[in-house]
């Protein structure tokens, strides 16, 4: 039998929790370590519909990105979000464990994720990681004979991604050099401005940003949160499979933006 806590173990050796962001909170989030979690399914969102799903499915274990908790509750109140799923978890048996900031400055990561589903091969590190930690996004070469110009990635960013990214920039000018950050990457412009990134492709780009983005020169894709991270998810159940576990992908949307499109 495996437990909540050798899974958690085999994590930890993947995405160590001290790499995390201060005002994190990767690591168990509700369930009992002793539990048997002979099957995993892999989420990037905790919602109460993917605990259901989990259960339904006989995963006693739901490992996903974002974290259930932020900061310490007040109160478990059945009738908000957060106190339902808590529930729904605890009366069904279901573990929840998230790998957040520190699974975006692994490698293989988040950004790493990102870069494959977009066919990229992207080694080193947009922004240094905190102690041995890898870095957060991926910068490189755009080689071969796929998109040429921003606005040919803007398309294949639609293909490989989904959802309505939106491009920032000049759309005929010629990428040769790629920056990628799953999530919020908005930080990482500098960075990727400073490497020659020709773009960078991220998620929640604010205005200013994008006006800094701009006055830089630097082509930016935003190709929306939950497209940039979703990768990670069917990434880390063939990893978890690839070590022998039962693990199985998250059929939920739980893009908040899938109904506007």
């Amino acid at each position: 039998m495996t437990t909540v806590a050798a899974l958690m173990g085999m994590l930890d050796g993947w995405f160590p929790r001290v790499w995390a962001e201060p005002w994190d909170n990767p690591g168990l989030q509700v369930g009992d370590p002793r539990a048997n979690a002979d099957r995993v399914m892999c989420a990037l969102d905790p919602t109460i519909e993917v605990i259901r799903e989990a259960a339904d499915t006989g995963a006693a274990l739901v490992v996903t990105h974002h974290p259930l908790i932020f900061e310490p509750p007040t109160s478990l109140d059945m009738t908000d979000a957060l106190g339902a799923t808590l529930a729904e978890a605890l009366t069904r048996g279901v573990a929840v464990v998230a790998c957040h900031t520190n699974a975006d400055v692994a490698d293989p990561g988040v950004s790493d994720a990102l870069a494959q589903a977009l066919g990229l091969r992207l080694a080193e590190a947009l922004v240094p990681g905190p102690g041995d930690a890898p870095g957060l996004g991926r910068i490189g070469d755009a080689t071969g004979a796929g998109p040429s110009t921003a606005s040919d990635w803007l398309g294949a960013c639609g293909q490989s991604l989904g959802g309505s990214p939106v491009l920032i920039g000049d759309g005929s000018r010629r990428v040769t050099r790629i920056a990628v950050c799953g999530g919020s990457g908005t930080s990482t412009l500098p960075a990727a401005h400073e490497a020659g990134a020709d773009l960078l492709i991220t998620g929640d780009v604010k205005h200013h940003a994008a006006l800094d983005a701009l006055a830089s020169g630097l082509a930016v894709i935003d190709a929306g949160h939950h497209a940039t991270e979703w990768p990670w998810v069917p990434a880390l159940a063939a990893r978890l499979a690839a070590a022998g576990v039962d693990a199985i992908v998250s059929q939920v949307n739980t893009d908040p933006f899938a109904g506007a499109r």
